[in-house]
């Protein structure tokens, strides 16, 4: 129906009918109280203005005068009325025997040779037992040796075929390398000086200091040499006046919460820097250095790759977004390049 049938039906109700209809209908308005949402019912006349004292000894006088139920299991003193809560017991467990054995039996074995033990042992299920072989068996006696051992459970101990060679030192020259980079060599590029042995705090101080007026080197991996927060803060002195450096490894260090949140804060200045690894720390940081380089991460439209472990969900989710933000902004301006 519309408005004006609505105002038709209305004009032909009587004033009680409207008063009545008045009742039933609900603005429904959850925003308005109770009281106005609905007109008041209540016939009885007032007896008078509000008082809280007044009710409320009038209250405990009802409550003093009403007389107590008649309880079905009459109170005794001491006495305990239901079911009485009873602790259940742990079931024992059987006292651990200790085998003792013979003199027999122990000189027996200790005159067993390695055969007998070995099928002693596959007779009680007993496997993962290596097999010995002595220098004057041959190849075909070993191996129909080994053979019977596996039919019984025995198992061999096989050395495995794959000869993975061990991680060789790491080599650079670092008075060399300190010496290309005060001299700004073109052909220094690359800085690895990651698990190197011979690196101190000394040589360590050389090298940041050094990369501050290079302008050749693109790549640094300072990874477990050891770095604390005096090299980290020089690092970031370094950092703000070098303009070629793109990558940096810190990872495995033993830089505190101030040193990281000093390198971070470099981000904001910096505009080369698009690889920044610094996990695996020997302290943990707190959740203020990760909203650092999520607020920081916002106006950074260079930074490709970041490595931080975080540990607070919405930094990292932030983070995120930022990154794959600056690797479209790349991306696309990659393809523009290749399209010119």
């Amino acid at each position: 129906m519309s408005s004006s049938e609505d105002e038709a039906l209305l004009r032909q109700l009587s004033p009680e009918e409207l008063k009545e209809l008045g009742e039933y209908i609900d603005p429904e308005d959850h925003m308005l109280p109770a009281g106005f949402r609905q007109v008041t019912q209540t016939e009885k006349e007032p007896t008078g203005p509000y008082d809280r004292q007044h009710l409320l000894d009038h209250m405990k006088e009802e409550a003093v005068n009403l007389e107590d139920e008649d309880e079905y299991v009459p109170y005794e003193k001491n006495v305990k009325r239901g079911k009485v809560f009873v602790k259940r017991s742990k079931p024992k467990s059987p006292p651990t025997e200790i085998l003792d054995l013979s003199d027999e039996l122990l000189a027996a074995l200790d005159n067993a040779t390695d055969d007998e033990i070995a099928d002693l042992a596959s007779l009680i299920g007993v496997h993962g037992i290596v097999y010995y072989h002595s220098d004057d068996e041959s190849n075909d006696e070993i191996e129909e040796t080994i053979k019977d051992r596996r039919r019984k459970g025995i198992v061999k101990y096989t050395k495995s075929k794959v000869n993975v060679p061990d991680e060789p030192d790491n080599d650079t020259d670092i008075d060399k390398t300190i010496e290309m980079l005060k001299s700004n060599n073109p052909d220094l590029k690359v800085i690895n000086l990651n698990n190197h042995k011979e690196i101190n705090d000394a040589k360590l101080l050389e090298v940041i200091k050094a990369l501050s007026n290079n302008t050749t080197i693109k790549v640094v991996a300072l990874a477990n040499t050891n770095m604390r927060d005096v090299a980290a803060l020089e690092l970031c002195d370094a950092l703000k006046k070098n303009s070629s450096i793109e990558e940096l490894n810190l990872e495995s260090n033993h830089i505190t919460t101030v040193g990281l949140s000093a390198i971070v804060a470099t981000l904001a200045t910096t505009k080369a820097l698009k690889y920044l690894k610094l996990s695996n720390q020997s302290q943990s940081h707190g959740t203020r250095l990760e909203e650092q380089s999520a607020k920081i991460l916002e106006n950074n439209n260079v930074i490709l790759k970041f490595g931080l472990t975080f540990t607070s969900p919405g930094p990292r989710q932030l983070v995120h977004q930022y990154l794959l933000r600056n690797n479209d902004f790349a991306r696309v301006k990659r393809v523009a390049e290749e399209q010119e």
